[in-house]
């Protein structure tokens, strides 16, 4: 995947610009982090077509998504990817099987996702009477359903608590490794990225601060995540 983006933003600490250039390998984890402002959940939307960006490209495995200089913007629908947001977004008018069936859009290949992942004793209540963890299952679920090459993750385990959030965590790398997907992930929590992430990018005022990879046990990374974590504490 190929993102060069720039988007004017207005921060806490007033205006700056998104101003990234990126080269993804499909099939890979990167985690995305840096402190509150900085342009991250930004940067997913823009490659999600939720937003717009003022310039740019972005490309997934020789499709262009979006091309500024051609007036090329891809629709959301259209795009390989999933997107599972901070408070999960799910219809709260719909029960669980039927948020992940608008989705799917196939009622079999719906129930074997919700067999798959355990849920069939919870499917046919709504968000409201379901637990953090289900919701947030549920949401993943809703994403991967969809068959993405790409799935796009906003703090996707900030409201678990800590043990549920180490069973979710590895039930993302399930997901992952059975799906082939590509996986772009933003968060704050140190653990997460060290135990997750293949790949991180500290963005900064918009830009990119720092970009390693720990694949093979680079002695950067673990500077680079405490640089990070201390930023956004």
């Amino acid at each position: 995947m190929k993102v060069k983006v720039s988007k004017k933003l207005i921060s806490s600490a007033g205006g700056m610009i998104l101003d990234v250039d990126l080269n993804i390998e499909p099939d890979s984890f990167v985690a995305v982090t840096g402190a509150s402002g900085s342009g991250k959940t930004t940067l997913l939307r823009c490659i999600a077509g939720l937003s717009e960006p003022d310039s740019g490209y972005i490309s997934f495995k020789e499709r262009v998504w979006y091309n500024s200089s051609g007036k090329q913007s891809v629709p959301v629908r259209n795009r390989e990817c999933g997107f599972v947001f901070q408070d999960y977004a799910l219809f709260p008018n719909m029960t669980l099987r039927e948020n992940i069936l608008y989705a799917c859009g196939d009622k079999k290949r719906t129930d074997e996702f919700i067999s798959m992942a355990d849920l069939s004793g919870v499917s046919h209540m709504y968000p409201d009477r379901l637990s953090g963890g289900q919701k947030q299952r549920c949401a993943l679920l809703r994403a991967v359903s969809r068959g993405p090459k790409i799935i796009l993750l906003d703090e996707p385990f900030s409201s678990l608590d800590g043990d549920t959030k180490k069973i979710f965590q590895s039930e993302l790398l399930k997901w992952r490794s059975i799906f082939d997907l590509t996986v772009i992930m933003v968060s704050h929590d140190r653990a997460e990225v060290v135990r997750l992430a293949e790949r991180v990018i500290q963005l900064k005022n918009g830009k990119v601060e720092s970009d390693v990879s720990h694949k093979s046990g680079c002695p950067g990374m673990a500077a680079v995540i405490h640089s990070a974590s201390r930023r956004v504490s």
